[in-house]
Formats: C-alpha cells, structure tokens, sequence
C-alpha cells in the first residue's frame, strides 16, 4: 500500500491497521521537497507511530534523507532514495515550441490559506485541529503567512489583468492550488478573453503548452525546469524561510509586480526566451533530476516486496471492503453538502463551515472515476519507450489496484 505521506492526521491511524492485515505499508511524501523548516517538517509530517508502521520510506533525495534522519523513529534502512515520479513526466515530456503569437504563460498559485473554499479563519482552525499550529510561534509564522499571501495574491492578480492587456499576442491559463477557489479568480479575469482558469488539465500537460511559468514558492518551477520551459517568480517580500524559497531559485526572481510584467512584456514582444538552470543544489534535492527515473527505482524497490497470490487476493478484499463503506459516505456527503444544504438554505445564504470543509476536501482529493484513472496511466504510459499493459480495479474514490495485464 503505496501512500501520500506519513502524517499524523491520516497515516497514524492507517499505517499500524494496514501492517496488522498483512500489508506491505510504503510512503512518499509529496511535500517531501519544500517546507517550513526541518523542525516544523518532522513533527508534522512525520510522525513517530506511523514511520514505525513503514516498510518503505521514499525520499525525493539526500536533502530530504538527511532530514527524515534526525527523526529518531525513522529506521535509516527504510529510507530509499529514489526522487518523486511527478518529475518523471516532466523529463519524459518535451516542451512544445510553439509558432507565435500567441505567446503563452501558464500562472501556478498556492494561495490555499487567504483564498480557500473555506474562509481563512476556518482554515487555521482546521490547521489548530491538526496540531499543525499548536504554539504561539506556530501562530506568529501563519499570521505572517496569511499578510504575505493576502499581498502576493493581489500582486498576481493584478499582474495578469496588467499583462491581458497584450490582447491576442498572449494567452493566458491561470491554475490554482486545488485547495483553492476558482471563483475568486473567475470573478477578477471576468471579461478577459485571453485568460482562462483551469486547475483540471494535467499539469505535464500544460506546461508542455506553455511558453513561461509564472509563480511564487511552487514546485511548478523545477517541473517546468526538468522540462526546459523558463520561469518568473513574482516575490514582493523573501520567502518566510529558506526551504519555502527554494522553488525561486529555479526562476527569475522579481519583487515589484511591474518588473515581473515588464519582463514578461518584453519576452512576449520580442518572441525570445532564456533558459532554466538545475546546479548542485538541486541534484541534492532531486535524485531523479538526472539519471535513472523515480517509477524505475520505485519499481525495482516492489519488486523486492512480494506476497503469495491467495494473500494478496484477500487483502484486497479486506481492503476493498472498508474502502466501499467509506465511498459510499463520502457519495452521501457530497449528495447532502454540496446538493441538497445549498438548496434547502437558498442561493443567498452563506456556506455553512461542515459544508465549506467538506466542499474544500473534496476540491483537492475529488471522487475519482476507473475511465478518468485508466486515461491518465495509459498517457503517462504512452511516454516510456517499453509499452506496458496494465489492468485498473477500482476499490473507492481514491483507492485503486494496478496490476501488470496480459501481453
């Protein structure tokens, strides 16, 4: 059982029940690469009952190995170094060179806190709930976070409305973090024909359309880099520490909007580009930045973890079972919150805060459909020289069993 990380609030209660059934229990992190500080990281995404519940620990790379060392539960021969597979699809992916105009910029933000679906007050009490803030420093870091984002969010929104004004010789996707509301920036590029607002496309799919990445703090900009497409990052103050600032480094880094924009007016004007740079320092925090890929080193790790057939039969039924109890509350939730509450309080009446919390998780880990899972492996597939057939089972919205198909 391959998870999203070792965290407290899910993988603590999951872990030790998985291994007791006969499971194989293995984790990457996928906020292994960038966080708050090395502290901050291992007590919250960390946590000591569920690394003493890992067979497997993959790490994005000897960066974040040396961290997860200092924790003194995680067994230094779990650790694999491997790299994160989403990298992959960026080295497997060329970037389009595309005839202008259009010139094309894909806008990557992360604002989940001051733009949630959720009100900010109820996201920090959310993050209070989850030990996430639990000491007065916790709370002077995220009012900091909160002031620099409310500042960083109008600083992009302003800097895409700014650079809309090239008219047809720009177009522009704007993609939010899923824990975002889309509404928020429907309602700002409302009557911009070249903006667009799309965090349902792949993102391999639309950097490979873009021709420069705007962001501030987002893994979008190494991803972009492994694919050789550029990236500006718009940074009005420093990032609240080093770690967070990493993905700058990547980038062309500018403090005033009007530089950003004026940087970008002149790429789009004169039809050139610059080129993307991966030193030292990232092959430290990328192992799969070069060399062999993050799914064939995953993948020669499975294959020293095996199971008897018949076992392995019925832990998926054990599995299968909890899982379709668990789907079958989430379909009723969703039915009740999202359809049926709306209705019953009237369009004018404000979202209530079980609502707004559900509608936010269900934003960034939605109900997933066989065909839409099915779609995406055969696509990513389609990108490794060696065609492998897979079969696809689906055990609940966000559970799913891959196994090799026949020749």
């Amino acid at each position: 059982y391959l998870y999203k990380d070792c965290a407290s609030w899910q993988a603590a209660k999951l872990f030790p029940r998985l291994q007791q059934a006969g499971h194989k229990v293995l984790a990457l992190d996928e906020e292994g690469l960038i966080f708050r500080s090395e502290e901050a990281y291992l007590r919250d995404r960390v946590d000591s009952t569920a690394v003493r519940h890992l067979d497997l620990l993959f790490a994005w790379g000897d960066v974040q190995k040396q961290v997860l060392l200092k924790k003194n539960e995680v067994r230094p021969e779990s650790i694999r170094v491997v790299g994160n597979p989403r990298l992959d699809l960026c080295r497997l992916t060329p970037a389009t060179h595309h005839s202008r105009p259009p010139f094309r910029l894909l806008v990557n933000t992360r604002f989940t806190i001051v733009n949630s679906i959720k009100s900010t007050a109820q996201t920090l009490d959310a993050l209070r709930r989850l030990g996430v803030i639990r000491n007065p420093q916790d709370e002077d870091f995220y009012a900091a976070f909160v002031a620099r984002d409310t500042i960083l969010i109008k600083a992009f929104v302003d800097a895409v409305r700014q650079l809309a004004q090239q008219g047809n010789r720009i177009d522009i996707i704007v993609r939010p973090h899923p824990g975002e509301a889309t509404s928020y920036y429907a309602s700002a590029f409302a009557g911009l024909d070249n903006v667009r607002v799309d965090n349902r496309t792949s993102l391999t799919e639309q950097l490979s359309w873009a021709d420069l990445v705007l962001h501030e703090g987002c893994t979008t900009a190494i991803e972009a880099a492994l694919m050789g497409i550029p990236s500006v990052a718009l940074s009005p103050t420093p990032p609240l520490s080093e770690p967070l600032g990493v993905p700058n480094s990547f980038s062309e880094c500018y403090t005033l909007a009007s530089d950003a924009v004026a940087r970008i007016n002149e790429l789009v004007r004169t039809n050139t580009s610059f080129s993307p740079s991966l030193d030292a320092s990232a092959m430290r925090a990328l192992e799969n930045a070069q060399g062999a890929y993050a799914f064939e080193r995953i993948c020669d790790e499975l294959a020293t973890v095996t199971l008897p057939t018949a076992r392995t039969r019925t832990l998926t039924q054990q599995l299968s079972r909890g899982a379709h109890l668990q789907d079958i509350r989430l379909s009723l939730k969703a039915l009740f919150y999202l359809r049926l509450l709306p209705r019953l309080r009237g369009p004018a009446a404000p979202m209530s805060k079980r609502a707004a919390s559900f509608a936010n998780k269900q934003a960034k880990f939605p109900l997933m459909a066989a065909s839409r899972i099915r779609a995406r492996v055969e696509a990513i597939a389609a990108l490794h020289p060696v065609a492998t057939s897979l079969d696809i089972k689906r055990i609940d919205s966000q559970t799913f069993v891959l196994t090799r198909g026949q020749a």
